[in-house]
């Protein structure tokens, strides 16, 4: 289990790491002089730390879309009858028997122009593109691919929760939202940060979807990363970046333990 864990974690994020410091002589030609130019030109140049703040800004969009979306239908999962559960479970789960790239190419259909859906979404869709290519329309979609991810995250956690501590609550007086805000939504914290940690990691490093979505005018890391190294083999300058988003995955969950050692039950 060892060798394996090596083989397949180990020695890729090494060979990564390496290639990081090498120096590009063009495309896929690697030199063997060590250079920290590739993590100053990501870290200095506009164009990367647009596209790195703008995957930041998508990642914690999602996450926080997701808590709003999922936590209700978590919490409808955790408190229905058998029957009923399964129902939702069912709704809930399909979307992952489904290509996210499938999924990424109905919402194309649903944000062109001419869709009669766009309508809802008022100001947020563009004249000449609808939803597509808009944060917005990036945003409703990554939601849309992660929501399962948050669901079964905080449904784990809801269904864990003693409902005794709700029902005292209702019988000391006060009243269901004031029973969530200040009992059922508390305990639950664990779960919504877990929730949030994965559908952040995740997000970050998600291409399709932007890639579909968001095109040109909406490019994250991820996507560039897929295009130094599949499109311009500009390998060092890929790992470099895929380096970067590697450390804001391990930064952001040292985030996560630090926040649930302070809250009840996060340990």
């Amino acid at each position: 289990m060892t060798v394996l864990y090596l083989v397949q974690f180990v020695l890729p994020l090494a060979i990564v790491a390496v290639t990081a410091f090498q120096t590009s002589a063009g495309p896929g030609v690697i030199t063997s002089d060590l250079t920290l130019g590739n993590f100053h030109k990501v870290l200095t140049d506009s164009f990367y730390l647009e596209m790195l703040g703008r995957s930041f800004v998508l990642a914690l969009g999602t996450a926080v879309l997701t808590v709003l979306l999922g936590y209700p239908i978590a919490w409808a999962l955790a408190r229905s009858r058998s029957w009923l559960r399964t129902l939702i479970l069912v709704v809930v789960m399909t979307p992952l028997m489904t290509s996210s790239v499938v999924r990424s190419f109905g919402w194309m259909v649903l944000f062109d122009p001419e869709s009669p859906i766009l309508k809802l979404f008022g100001p947020l869709a563009d004249e000449r593109t609808g939803l597509m290519y808009t944060m917005p329309g990036l945003l409703i979609a990554m939601a849309h691919v992660l929501l399962p991810f948050m669901v079964l995250t905080l449904y784990g956690i809801i269904d864990r929760l003693d409902p005794t501590l709700e029902h005292a609550s209702l019988n000391m007086g006060a009243g269901r939202v004031e029973t969530f805000l200040r009992v059922t939504f508390p305990l639950t914290l664990g779960g919504v940060f877990a929730g949030m940690l994965l559908v952040f990691a995740t997000a970050i490093s998600t291409f399709v979807t932007p890639k579909l979505i968001g095109g040109t005018q909406y490019r994250v890391l991820a996507t560039e990363i897929y295009e130094q190294s599949v499109q311009l083999l500009n390998w060092p300058l890929a790992s470099a970046m895929a380096l970067l988003l590697l450390l804001i995955a391990v930064l952001t969950n040292l985030v996560y333990v630090s926040l649930t050692r302070r809250i009840p039950g996060g340990g």
